[in-house]
């Protein structure tokens, strides 16, 4: 079986990113799989000319459809396995491997193919209204912040509606039970041939995360991962950081708004590396993801509490369906209840040591992924 991994990266590292290149790792260890390609493609719009480029791209792209087609039919390519596909590949890509006689898979790692608003929040909020109005309400609105990328996201829904995407989709793959229930409410046609399959850690990983020895509890360190953003929560970590002033705050991320008067014991230390945020963990005691827009899975978490450490989710956070499978996850429906919950537990680590791991489930590791996925690829093989 021959597999060929399509991916448009962000530019920067993200758990996308995390995610898709552990996939591709896991998929190459395994004797099913004869021939594993990749094809990927980062190149930020930046300038005006490569901006009207991607919007055109994103679109239908002439280039991808080609690239893909000569790839597919040359390397005798069985399934293509798609995960983000704006601005450089579109839907011309999944057409093209269509034509060349491969069958699809497309990893939903977001909300865009049901919403132009990608992540369904705008101004750090919840944003529901182009699911309920129509998808010009996202231009309206202006959701990404720029009435260009608005625009062009906009054509992009119109593009993948136009070229069925739904009919093109041999099997679409959510990665949170949460996900698959927002786009059940919108789109049936997805969700009747689609599968659950949450995001992963491979041996590799687990093995690095777990090789740095946890500090023990002195003092309480509460941790931030991800872009430094409303849309992230970070508004509310802040407030978090400013009401609980007698423990230290970290933050860990590209910053991604205005930071003013930010509270004295809170720490914002930049985008490090993967593996370098590996070593942070050790350091932390709690991670708070606070955001109340959606996400669909949170890899941080994850990582986080594989790493030893207790984790705080909202529930519109992906990972939070899965919190009877975690004992350290735990899962607040309001912010506001965040402040007790972080007090319960430190009550607790003052009672205990932190020389026991939180065991990950199956699900979550290699070889519960690749169970999953060989059972798609064989079924449309």
């Amino acid at each position: 079986m021959n597999i060929l991994f399509v991916h448009n990266e962000y530019g920067k590292f993200s758990g996308e990113e995390s995610a898709f290149y552990s996939q591709v790792e896991a998929v190459r260890k395994t004797k099913n799989i004869v021939f594993t390609y990749v094809i990927t493609a980062k190149d930020t719009p930046n300038s005006i000319f490569s901006m009207l480029k991607a919007l055109c791209s994103g679109v239908f792209s002439f280039k991808q459809f080609y690239k893909i087609f000569r790839t597919v039919k040359v390397n005798r390519i069985d399934i293509v396995h798609f995960h983000n596909i704006y601005p450089w590949f579109s839907i011309s890509s999944l057409i093209a491997a269509k034509l060349a006689g491969a069958k699809i898979v497309l990893t939903l790692h977001n909300f865009k193919h049901i919403c132009p608003s990608s992540t369904l929040t705008h101004e750090g909020k919840v944003y529901l209204r182009s699911l309920k109005k129509g998808a010009f309400a996202t231009v309206v609105d202006n959701v990404q912040g720029n009435i260009f990328k608005s625009i062009g996201y906009y054509f992009r829904f119109l593009s993948e509606r136009l070229f069925k995407l739904d009919n093109i989709v041999d099997k679409f793959i959510f990665v949170s039970e949460m996900q698959y229930d927002i786009y059940k409410q919108y789109n049936t046609n997805i969700v009747k041939k689609s599968m659950v399959i949450p995001n992963f850690l491979t041996s590799d990983k687990i093995n690095e995360i777990q090789k740095h020895k946890l500090k023990e509890v002195r003092e309480i360190n509460i941790g931030f991962v991800g872009r430094l953003c409303k849309e992230k929560g970070f508004d509310l970590f802040i407030d978090i950081a400013k009401t609980l002033n007698k423990y230290k705050f970290y933050a860990y991320g590209p910053t991604a708004m205005p930071l003013k008067h930010l509270p004295t014991n809170l720490y914002t230390e930049g985008n490090i590396s993967q593996s370098e945020l590996f070593v942070q963990y050790a350091k932390l005691d709690i991670l708070i993801i606070p955001s109340n827009n959606y996400e669909t899975f949170s890899l941080a978490a994850l990582e986080a509490l594989t790493a030893g450490l207790d984790v705080i989710v909202t529930d519109k956070i992906g990972i939070s369906r899965y919190s009877e499978l975690f004992d350290s996850l735990y899962v607040v429906d309001k912010v506001s209840d965040i402040y007790l919950v972080v007090e319960q537990i430190v009550a607790k680590k003052n009672r205990t040591n932190r020389t026991n791991r939180t065991k990950i489930d199956y699900l979550f590791t290699e070889k519960g992924y690749l169970e999953m996925i060989l059972k798609i690829y064989g079924e449309l093989k």
